[in-house]
């Protein structure tokens, strides 16, 4: 026999009279936690000894009994966004990423509301919303935008650069004249299009969409990393899909020549990759050495066409020379040359 409380065994006697728990341990036992079959009041028993009313303890209500709705009002407002979806499966499952969920979250955090800054004479809305720079921290939520982007074109006027906003958030941002927002400068696309290169391959015509807000202060550094990526980084897209990402990222004048040496560093100096891996970026149907080397050099003339063929600077830039004579590979030169490129033989010494 054991004892589940001091001085009452589990198993009493069956003529034994039960004396209720509550009165006498009342720490344990809470009104508030206690239900009857019949709806009797404790103290009206207390003449009536041979009347038993069974108890029932029931456990202690939790976030979890709410509605699904309210939860996800909860996380919203809390903007526990890191930390809320992963206390537990229920959790997980309730907060899980969904259209309205993300536009609940738009309208409560990244929605930018003058009058929280101060800023009381403004123009320029013409209502349409201002929207802040951290929406584009989160790859779910650049998806949504892109997915809904008819609904952001007609909703969102601009969105802030990281500069204005840093600004705004700290105070430094002079709010004492009237604002325009229109003449709100464009800001640099967010970083995570840097750090996440297969952003453009998996978005299809996304900088396009996204010219209306944003543009690139450094197309080729960028372009230098998506050669980067392409090469180094995944083994599911061919070289093919570049050509309408470079387009929309730059113009024929906006190339400095980092991103043609990046390209004659990675096919012709590095060995890392493969024959193999190579011929099936390059899309080659063979493995044979000569018919590679081949497909590079057409392929560098088709880069060199679309975006230097305007740009000699670039193409006698001394860095260049000094790795096509590292590469020293006579065709190579000559298709530097037949563009405009002029030799540097100080480079090449």
């Amino acid at each position: 026999m054991g004892y589940a409380m001091v001085g009452y065994p589990t198993r009493p006697h069956k003529r034994r009279r039960r004396v209720p728990h509550q009165d006498l341990f009342r720490i344990y036992y809470e009104n508030n936690h206690l239900t009857r079959t019949k709806k009797r009041n404790i103290a009206s028993t207390a003449n009536h000894d041979n009347i038993l009313f069974p108890l029932t303890v029931h456990r202690k209500l939790t976030l979890q009994d709410l509605p699904t709705e309210i939860i996800q009002r909860i996380f919203v407002l809390s903007q526990e966004v890191d930390t809320m979806p992963i206390l537990n499966r229920f959790f997980f499952h309730s907060l899980r990423v969904q259209p309205s969920l993300q536009l609940d979250m738009l309208w409560e955090r990244h929605i930018f509301y003058p009058e929280e800054y101060n800023i009381t004479e403004y123009v320029g809305q013409d209502g349409k919303f201002l929207l802040k720079p951290i929406f584009f921290n989160n790859l779910n939520n650049i998806a949504f935008f892109y997915n809904n982007f008819e609904f952001f074109n007609h909703k969102i006027l601009k969105i802030l650069s990281k500069d204005t906003f840093a600004a705004l958030e700290d105070g430094s941002f002079d709010t004492s004249n009237e604002i325009d927002f229109n003449t709100f400068p464009s800001g640099d696309y967010p970083s995570i299009f840097y750090d996440n290169i297969g952003i453009f391959f998996k978005f299809e015509g996304i900088v396009e969409l996204f010219k209306k807000y944003f543009t690139f202060e450094n197309p080729s550094h960028l372009i230098a990393q998506i050669f980067n990526w392409l090469f180094y980084r995944q083994d599911r897209h061919t070289i093919s899909q570049i050509f309408p990402i470079l387009d929309s990222i730059c113009s024929t004048s906006d190339l400095s020549p980092d991103p043609l040496f990046e390209i004659l560093q990675i096919l012709f100096v590095d060995n890392s990759n493969s024959d193999s891996y190579l011929c099936k970026l390059l899309e080659l149907p063979t493995h044979e050495s000569h018919e590679l080397l081949a497909k590079k050099l057409k392929w560098v003339e088709s880069f060199i066409f679309r975006y230097y063929s305007k740009s000699n600077e670039s193409l006698s830039d001394p860095n260049i020379w000094h790795l096509l004579k590292k590469i020293s590979n006579v065709n190579l030169i000559d298709l530097i040359i037949n563009y405009g490129g002029t030799p540097q033989y100080s480079s090449m010494v």
